[in-house]
């Protein structure tokens, strides 16, 4: 198979590298193609994501929930190939919810299995406006993708387990941009 590990080398508190080389090692041992792509900033999943081959067989999230959603949200179509998460972040709520494996061992039996469960995959819209919170860490401003005169258009972020608005979301943009 044709697998791609877009990984968070820090998320854990820095345990993301050593357990993507493990999960590597493994798939490579197993005999699948396995590219590595280790993110080095904000940003870097989703890019990554958007510009994904069409023939890849199974993307590899290895983070937390924030390289997760990174990646959904960078994806073009979501349903065109199979994501599995290995946990690697602090909370790891999907894979919780989901009773998924932990460890590197666990992930590659799940990769071998091919075994594909579908989930929901939500996506909230709110209008541009002044500072609108939205979404994993996201503010929607005025001057977000306008130009002068131009009406306002439809702002999105899609989501799997949470999505806060209002004062939470405030609360979660502060804590990731402070």
């Amino acid at each position: 198979m044709k697998l791609k590990i877009i990984g968070n080398p820090i998320a854990g508190g820095g345990k993301g590298r050593p357990r993507i080389q493990e999960l590597a090692g493994l798939l490579k041992a197993a005999g699948h193609q396995v590219q590595i792509m280790l993110t080095g900033k904000a940003g870097d999943a989703r890019q990554w994501a958007g510009e994904l081959e069409d023939d890849l067989d199974q993307l590899i999230v290895a983070g937390g929930d924030g390289t997760l959603n990174e990646v959904l949200n960078g994806l073009v179509d979501p349903a065109r190939t199979p994501i599995v998460q290995m946990p690697v972040g602090t909370a790891n709520v999907l894979v919780r919810e989901l009773g998924l494996p932990w460890k590197p061992e666990g992930v590659a039996k799940l990769v071998e299995t091919g075994v594909i469960r579908r989930v929901d995959l939500c996506e909230a819209r709110a209008l541009e406006g002044a500072m609108t919170p939205l979404g994993t860490g996201g503010m929607v401003t005025q001057s977000e993708g306008m130009e002068s005169g131009a009406k306002p258009r439809a702002a999105w972020r899609r989501f799997l387990v949470v999505m806060s608005s209002g004062f939470d979301a405030m609360v979660i943009h502060d804590i990731h941009h402070h």
